[in-house]
């Protein structure tokens, strides 16, 4: 709930947009995530007896690296890889419980290995629920 509240904030007229055939299909891609993960939550749901609400329970610096089918859009081709895009950034935990939280992050993506073509930096938020 609290992702789809955040999506509606940066569209600027969502009844006008979803009506759209753009905002269609986007719908459409929101919906679809939102009945996977409401499938997932039915299928693993949580042991936990009681929920114990935490504050600022955590934080995690990651780096990752990913890999896409075809040039990545973060990179320019060239002599070494220009599938792999890299990512680094930080995350800290606003509220959670055994078994959700809600995270704030920051995270940086580049090109890993040839010169990038675009990175980019990107504040944003997370919910994340465990399945096991």
């Amino acid at each position: 709930m609290i992702t789809i509240l955040v999506i509606l904030g940066f569209v600027s007229s969502p009844t006008k947009y979803f009506k759209t055939k753009e905002g269609k299909g986007v719908l459409v891609g929101i919906v679809a995530v939102l009945g996977v993960s409401i499938a997932l939550v039915l299928i693993f749901p949580s042991k936990a007896q009681a929920d114990e609400y935490k504050y600022l329970s955590s934080a995690e610096l990651f780096v990752g690296l990913d890999s896409t089918r075809k040039i990545s859009p973060m990179c320019t081709t060239g002599v070494n890889s220009d599938k792999l895009t890299s990512n680094v950034g930080l995350k800290a935990s606003i509220i959670s419980t055994a078994v959700s939280s809600v995270n704030l992050k920051y995270t940086h993506h580049s090109c890993a290995v040839n010169p990038d073509n675009k990175s980019y930096d990107a504040l944003g938020v997370e919910v994340t629920y465990k399945l096991w």
